[in-house]
């Protein structure tokens, strides 16, 4: 069900004529089938047409008529009566704010798919005010998709609405494409802000020999690459910008090139990296394993780096658990900000209605393709009926029987032989008239058999037409079921994945801290910065020690007390 804005007029009398009897070129008498009339004491449609117009007169606008078609598809067609339309279109127009206004419904049956025609005066018949047209088409699509998903009717998105579109208040009239594409979690970069992050990380992507040495410049920077859709952002977890915006040169499939690896098999290497929807699918019991392997990768990497930068060989005074702390907290850090439980549940939620939705989509489609089968059936065993009996037959039938009896008795009154007479005679009669309507009815089956012929080859074509379609329909839906199943399948790993990933994250962090002395934090060759945030991981792992030793006492002490010392 969708709903198609058709024009504003100045004339309420040409578009009556246009919905009852089509183009004036071209003109169907047989266009509209019923028509309703609403907040109008009449049903005459030539006085429905004189009181818009005086309606329209108490306002100075120069278009008063409003005209639009709310269509259906073609298999909600034998769901369909006259009650529901009304109905779907009474909605219609309340969500739109018209449900006051004078309106006529038109119901036509000169296309190949149900639809009906509205035509509402835009005037209010009592404060003579008239209706807003600003972003008319958007709101009127989006009460149209509003109602056929009460009304179980078939969602159909359009320019102005999605599938499964919930109204949001937040959302601006402004917003675009790639705003609706990464809503609820990133939001675009104002313009005047792209400059200062191109200078920032821009260089990264020129410089850089690896896919690892580019993420990790920037992580350090606080940003992240990662994939969109069909595309490729940069974000920081609450903003984002296109990849494209950082160079002319930089195009992923020139950074693919120039480091001899796909971008998506990188993201599989890295145990760190957050797991989206389109990323490559890993296997949980690994993450451990990958994660101990990475967080060893990033001290090694630290230690040589700190070898080139002071020049001397001889191993770091820092603790290696330190740099494997600051490390881990880095990465919780960048996945809370990247990933959002709630969200991602959500979105998995999403898919999982989608899947339902398309399944009973599917449904629809194959009791269609079933109805139109069994009208195929029905069809061709019509054109196989049993020829009528002759009731000629059966009247000669009697009269031979009964001039038999007569003729068996041997004594006939003269009574008896004047009806033998009439009877024979009335043989003669049937006979002739038998003989002369057997040739008439042959005369005619031959002039009906070409006609009837003919008739039953077209609707045979039509309800073959009818099959073909419901089948092309039904391919569509399994493709969509398919499409939906694969997508809510690809959101579940993702979300698993993130999970456990945060989770042994979260448990290295703390066995770690468990393990860590106060001194060797403190004779770390770090930043006082990276100081305190160690520092405040350390005493928060260790306030919670101390809590949980309390709470084991307490219990211990309930246990251990004389119940009589009270």
């Amino acid at each position: 069900m969708i709903a198609n804005h058709i024009a504003f007029g100045e004339s309420f009398q040409a578009n009556i004529h246009y919905n009852l009897y089509g183009n004036k070129a071209e003109p169907n008498p047989h266009k509209c089938a019923w028509h309703v009339s609403k907040n109008m004491f009449t049903s005459d449609l030539d006085a429905a047409g004189n009181i818009m117009e005086a309606t329209a007169s108490n306002s100075k606008t120069p278009k008063p008529s409003y005209h639009f078609s709310i269509d259906w598809d073609r298999s909600e067609e034998r769901f369909l009566n006259q009650e529901k339309c009304i109905e779907a279109a009474d909605k219609v127009l309340e969500k739109i704010g018209l449900s006051e206004h004078q309106a006529l419904y038109f119901w036509h049956v000169d296309a190949n798919h149900p639809h009906m025609h509205v035509v509402v005066n835009r005037v209010h018949e009592h404060t003579g005010i008239a209706w807003d047209v600003w972003k008319s088409k958007e709101r009127l699509e989006r009460a149209t998709h509003e109602v056929a998903k009460e009304m179980d009717f078939l969602q159909v998105p359009g320019k102005h609405n999605e599938m499964d579109y919930t109204p949001d208040k937040e959302r601006t009239a402004n917003s675009s494409r790639s705003e609706r594409a990464t809503s609820e979690q990133l939001k675009p970069w104002a313009k005047e802000k792209i400059p200062d992050i191109k200078a920032e990380i821009g260089n990264a992507f020129y410089h850089a020999e690896s896919w690892q040495e580019l993420t990790s410049t920037l992580s350090d920077a606080g940003y992240e690459l990662r994939t969109k859709g069909q595309g490729y952002i940069i974000t920081d977890g609450s903003n984002y910008t296109q990849l494209s915006k950082m160079g002319k040169q930089v195009r992923m499939d020139k950074l693919e090139e120039k480091f001899g690896e796909k971008f998506a098999q990188q993201q599989n290497h890295n145990p760190l990296a957050l797991v989206h929807e389109h990323s490559p699918h890993s296997n949980l019991d690994e993450i451990p394993d990958r994660i101990e392997t990475e967080l060893k990768d990033k001290v090694d990497r630290w230690e040589r780096q700190e070898r080139l930068q002071t020049g001397n060989d001889r191993p770091s005074t820092t603790d290696r658990r330190v740099i494997e702390l600051s490390a881990l907290l880095d990465s919780i850090e960048r996945f809370d900000n990247g990933w959002n439980e709630k969200k991602s549940a959500a979105a998995m939620m999403t898919a999982t209605k989608k899947v339902k939705q398309q399944q009973n989509y599917l449904e629809r489609a194959e009791d269609l393709l079933k109805h139109h089968q069994q009208a195929a059936y029905d069809l061709i065993f019509a054109s196989y009926k049993k020829p009528e009996p002759d009731k000629g037959l059966n009247t000669t039938e009697k009269i031979n029987d009964a001039l038999k009896d007569m003729n068996k008795r041997r004594h006939k009154t003269p009574k008896m032989e004047r009806l033998i007479k009439v009877l024979k005679w009335r043989k003669q009669k049937i006979q002739a008239a038998h003989r002369k309507a057997k040739r008439h009815k042959e005369q005619m089956a031959k002039k009906m058999k070409a006609k009837n012929k003919e008739k039953l080859e077209r609707k045979m074509f039509y309800r073959m037409q009818k099959m073909a379609e419901a089948k092309s329909r039904v391919t569509t839906r399994e493709l969509e079921v398919s499409a939906a199943h694969a997508k809510m399948r690809r959101s579940v790993q993702a979300h698993d994945h993130n999970i456990a990933t945060r989770k042994h994250l979260k448990e290295c962090r703390n066995n770690l801290v468990k393990n860590i002395p106060k001194e060797a934090i403190m004779n770390a060759d770090v930043s006082w910065k990276e100081k305190k945030r160690l520092f405040a991981a350390w005493y928060a792992e260790q306030d919670l020690k101390k809590a949980k030793e309390r709470d084991n006492k307490y219990e211990r002490d309930i246990v251990e007390r004389d119940p009589y010392d009270d």
